[in-house]
């Protein structure tokens, strides 16, 4: 009897079925939370590119005298993922609004890192702000010669 348990229990030492499956259980939720941490980031790195070119083109909207300074929140707004609107601050400042050829507009846009994505997981625990800078130089208006 005692030969046959020890056979019996050699056996199940030996015996590899349900190895695979404990690895990956163990494994899994290492690989899914990498997976889920490069999707959210690539979100905040694709919001982080739209605020970059709404800044820059309406920058240059304000500059040429195309829209004024007052609009350029909401044409900035609007030209940004959805996720991220609400949470979207804008700022202009001039720099010497009375006289174009000195004048430098300066358009400063922020979105809190939890804004910043659609699935906040992990930026969540981050306090931080995606933000971008540009600076633009008035261009002197264009004036229609008299006949």
């Amino acid at each position: 009897m005692a030969m046959r348990m020890a056979a019996m229990m050699g056996r199940i030492g030996r015996s590899r079925t349900g190895a695979v499956i404990a690895e990956f259980a163990l494994v899994m939720p290492i690989v899914a939370g990498l997976l889920l941490g490069m999707v959210e980031y690539s979100f905040v790195l694709f919001t982080y590119g739209s605020m970059q070119a709404a800044a820059r083109d309406v920058s240059r909207q304000v500059a040429v005298n195309t829209i004024d300074s007052g609009g350029a929140g909401p044409a900035i707004r609007d030209r940004l993922p959805a996720w991220a609107r609400a949470g979207a601050n804008v700022s202009v400042a001039s720099s010497a609004p009375g006289n174009p050829a000195a004048n430098v507009y300066t358009i400063v846009v922020s979105v809190p890192m939890a804004s910043a994505t659609p699935v906040p997981f992990y930026t969540r625990a981050q306090s931080g702000n995606v933000s971008t800078r540009v600076e633009m130089k008035q261009e002197l208006p264009f004036l229609v010669p008299n006949p």
